[in-house]
């Protein structure tokens, strides 16, 4: 990820209008005040079945296999235990595998994809990545970024897969989110996110997608998420008042930002998407991106609060409308 992609802001400054219709479209509108207003928190809800225990497993694990830079060995061994542990949830999960054409020449990526039905066609995606980044130098472990968003997912498809669900839900894990080069830009980084965007509009599936809320670095030990201005309105707006509820108040009090993100190619593909970031990692985000993304560093408290609203945002989309 990284904030303030001009050519990116533009874009989708010029397509508010159009996102703030689309999420008035597809979240019913005034319908979607009335869901969140009604969130309530029941004994046998998705939130409740959220474990802090489990979190914690599926995190020392992730940890484990690290660095986790694209062909490595301790990469394809935490694609391996993703797809298993996801399994292990008699979900159906695979790789999606492709070539991706890098600024360092042609590198094998691959995505991992677990998919739980619903009594509908209608999608909605839960993501993570899971690369982490390459320095020269220096070994980043990546404990935040990504394995707190990983154990978050791994939670939430535990979870969300001994459930009568409305919708069709897919856990995505995308290769290749970091840019291979310094910096990111359009043509270095997202590699998973565009890839499995191409294919969704390849199968004619875009329209099935009913939302995408991605997850990335949620374990700081004072987690902020900050406000995507680039993530689609009626979703962040269900966010807030899900934090509220919850008594979450200071998760949604981040400062407002343009984060260019696995969400991006979903947005530009008409999407309702929300990217959850808490973008200010240790002093000054100094931990980002530096050989401090330790799991010493990282908080499991807190990715276990923001697992906890993401599924409260699911009980109210999973509400069926007034």
């Amino acid at each position: 990820m990284r904030p303030d992609i001009d050519n990116v802001n533009n874009f989708l400054k010029k397509r508010s209008f159009t996102v703030v219709i689309l999420g008035l479209i597809l979240f019913g509108g005034s319908q979607l005040s009335a869901s969140c207003q009604d969130v309530s928190i029941k004994k046998d809800d998705i939130v409740s079945q959220i474990s802090q225990k489990q979190i914690d497993r599926y995190f020392q694990e992730i940890i484990r296999l690290s660095p986790r830079p694209p062909e490595s060995d301790t990469f394809r061994k935490c694609r391996l235990y993703l797809v298993n542990t996801l399994k292990s949830f008699f979900l159906k999960a695979w790789e999606e595998s492709f070539t991706a054409s890098t600024p360092k020449g042609a590198i094998g990526m691959a995505n991992v994809i677990a998919e739980k039905k619903g009594q509908g066609d209608r999608i909605i995606y839960l993501a993570s990545h899971i690369d982490t980044k390459i320095i020269d130098g220096i070994e980043i472990q990546g404990a935040n970024d990504s394995g707190s968003s990983m154990a978050a997912l791994l939670e939430l498809a535990r979870v969300i897969s001994n459930l009568n669900t409305k919708f069709t839900y897919r856990f995505v894990f995308f290769d290749g989110e970091e840019s291979i080069g310094k910096d990111m830009n359009e043509r270095d980084g997202l590699y998973g996110s565009k890839e499995h965007v191409r294919r969704l509009k390849s199968d004619n599936l875009i329209s099935n997608v009913h939302a995408m809320i991605l997850l990335d670095m949620i374990g700081d030990k004072d987690p902020v998420i900050n406000r995507d201005l680039n993530s689609s309105p009626a979703l962040y707006s269900l966010f807030a008042v899900c934090c509220q509820r919850l008594g979450y108040t200071n998760l949604c009090m981040g400062t407002e930002s343009y984060m260019y993100d696995d969400h991006i190619p979903f947005l530009r593909a008409g999407i309702p998407s929300l990217d959850l970031i808490d973008f200010d990692y240790g002093p000054n985000n100094s931990f980002w991106h530096t050989e401090k993304d330790t799991a010493e560093n990282v908080s499991i408290k807190s990715i276990f609060k923001i697992v906890q609203v993401v599924a409260c945002m699911l009980e109210s989309l999973e509400r069926p409308q007034k």
